[in-house]
């Protein structure tokens, strides 16, 4: 999806804007999977690699039965040694991805700002919802404000300032001005 194709359907840019910021998001979202899907077949294909050879090294082994049995007692506990590593990764992969998730769109710096959150302090539900983020963002967002990106009210002109005239109320909008002139040369207002 791009801006040009989105203009062509004549949207405003306000709109363009809202729509590209809920598709960044989507993009977000699934990078972070594609990478957690990525390196789950990296590491399963190291594992299958790795169990190929050693049930290739039983086969060769011609020891009596004793040795064999702790032979495949040390496999089974450097295999379930990997098992768990694999599981530790898979989950700060998963926490990593959920922040980014999670910060994208409003800080200027995702890197920077995940790397301020601690990671062993999230707890992952079995759903793959982390428990503590969104509690560490508004804390980093209140004692790190300029990190984030400031919230957009929607009544903001170019260089930040307020559309319109909120102060003053009167049908007039010059009527201030009118007053300081008359009062200046002294004549009475009306």
């Amino acid at each position: 999806m791009k801006r040009e194709e989105l203009k062509a359907l004549g949207l405003e840019d306000a709109a363009i804007d809202s729509i590209m910021a809920i598709h960044g998001k989507d993009i977000e979202a699934n990078k972070g999977k594609v990478a957690q899907l990525e390196e789950q077949v990296k590491t399963l294909n190291t594992s299958i690699t790795e169990r190929d050879t050693q049930l290739e090294d039983l086969k060769k082994s011609t020891g009596d039965v004793e040795s064999l049995k702790a032979q495949i007692t040390a496999l089974q506990e450097t295999n379930t040694t990997q098992a768990t590593e694999y599981q530790t990764k898979m989950k700060d992969l998963q926490v990593s991805s959920a922040i980014k998730m999670a910060l994208t769109g409003k800080v200027h710096d995702a890197d920077l700002v995940a790397g301020l959150v601690a990671k062993d302090k999230l707890v992952v539900n079995d759903d793959g919802s982390i428990i503590g983020l969104d509690d560490q963002i508004k804390t980093l967002q209140e004692s790190k404000k300029f990190l984030f990106k400031p919230e957009d009210t929607g009544n903001e002109g170019a260089q930040g300032f307020k559309v319109g005239n909120p102060a003053n109320t009167n049908q007039n909008p010059n009527a201030a001005l009118d007053a300081a002139v008359n009062a200046a040369f002294g004549i009475e207002s009306k």
